[in-house]
């Protein structure tokens, strides 16, 4: 199972690839992403079959070797193999959201909240490539027509009409649940009631001046990961400059959205050169949305109260995963009907979530064992 890199070996408490048990957690790259979830899975699959239980329908682990990398060669050619075999499955269960024990503060402080996965954002890659007048550097124009200064200007444009901001499902689903869990009677009022104009209006630009984990819910992304130029010289101006934009799509995205928003910011600069799109291969469109009242969802509900609400009150919410899971590949062969859940109790107030593809990162022995037992119920819950 792939995992992503480590940067710092020193940074480390406990040494990441050792698998070390200590303190009540078991630490190392991957713990929680997401190894966690298939050793569970495996230990629940291996625990039915020494209890003899016979299943009524066929179950299919499937196990990417590549998923951080968008599962191209792991997911994607099992997904073709069952293809080729004539599958077709009732509903997919993939690694998401967590079980975070304190809730969802300042929302929800008194319960805690399981947060499955009912869609998955989109992904998009493009390129601009712009063009701009080249030379010595001891004889810069004065125009604003160099390839780095016409990149700069898109950016700070970019950074100042981000896309805009709105309540689609599931985070409209995600905003009922919060609210029906919350302690709050105003918070309440208001999030029972995000549906209805002009509220839902007033609420996406709230909630997308939020910090990005929750601004990330309420509109398609975008953000430049890469910037570039050629020639590249210490003592020479580049007449071309690019940048690599990845856009992630909320669900119901017309697919040349991030064509048509970059060349809104284009056309306006056009006397000072040539510029060009190149959107990559890797493209991906926001996952259907799997609907809260769907057979899928009431049995993943069910395996959550039964096993892991213990001695705490537990609200089982619907949420927009803003990543991407092996998941987007198996979509054809299920109708889009797929959830994506990990059940692994962690602490949002106590740093828990920073630790995944961070340092130190870990999963207790008490939460990993508590995955087991979901995944037991679940399994035979599904498959009776």
């Amino acid at each position: 199972m792939d995992v992503v890199p480590v940067t710092s070996l020193a940074a480390w408490t406990e040494p990441p690839f050792s698998g070390v048990i200590k303190d009540g957690y078991v630490w190392g790259r991957g713990a929680q992403d997401v190894k966690v979830t298939v050793f569970a899975l495996l230990e629940a699959v291996t625990a039915l079959l020494e209890q003899r239980f016979a299943p009524k329908r066929t179950l299919y682990l499937a196990f990417g070797h590549d998923e951080e990398v968008g599962g191209g060669r792991g997911a994607k050619a099992i997904a073709a193999m069952l293809e080729a075999r004539g599958v077709q499955l009732e509903f997919v269960l993939d690694e998401g959201g967590p079980l975070l024990v304190d809730g969802l503060r300042p929302f929800v402080k008194s319960t805690a909240v399981a947060l499955v996965g009912t869609a998955e954002k989109g992904y998009v890659s493009v390129d601009v490539i712009l063009e701009g007048k080249g030379g010595h550097s001891s004889l810069p124009p004065v125009d604003g027509s160099m390839a780095l200064s016409r990149l700069s200007r898109l950016l700070t444009a970019i950074d100042g009409s981000l896309p805009p901001a709105k309540i689609v499902s599931p985070t409209l689903e995600f905003l009922q649940g919060v609210g029906h869990a919350s302690d709050n009677p105003v918070i309440k009022w208001v999030l029972s009631r995000c549906h209805t104009w002009p509220l839902n209006q007033l609420l996406a630009r709230f909630l997308a001046s939020q910090p990005g984990e929750v601004a990330s819910a309420v509109r398609t992304t975008i953000a430049a990961t890469a910037v570039t130029t050629h020639p590249s010289a210490g003592n020479v101006i580049p007449s071309l400059a690019s940048a690599h934009f990845n856009f992630r799509y909320l669900p119901g995205e017309e697919e040349d959205f991030a064509q048509r928003y970059l060349q809104a910011f284009l056309k306006g600069d056009g006397k000072h050169g040539k510029s060009s799109l190149q959107v990559h291969e890797r493209f991906e469109m926001a996952s259907a949305v799997t609907p809260v009242n769907s057979t899928a969802f009431a049995l993943v509900r069910q395996a959550i109260l039964e096993t892991l609400a213990k001695d705490r009150a537990v609200a089982v919410v619907p949420f927009l995963l803003t990543g991407g899971t092996d998941s987007k590949h198996y979509q054809a062969l299920c109708g889009g009907r797929t959830l994506r859940f990990a059940p692994v109790a962690m602490n949002r107030t106590a740093g828990d979530l920073k630790r995944v593809h961070g340092i130190d990162e870990r999963v207790s022995t008490e939460a990993f064992l508590d995955a087991i037992r979901f995944f037991t119920r679940f399994l035979s819950l599904a498959l009776a």
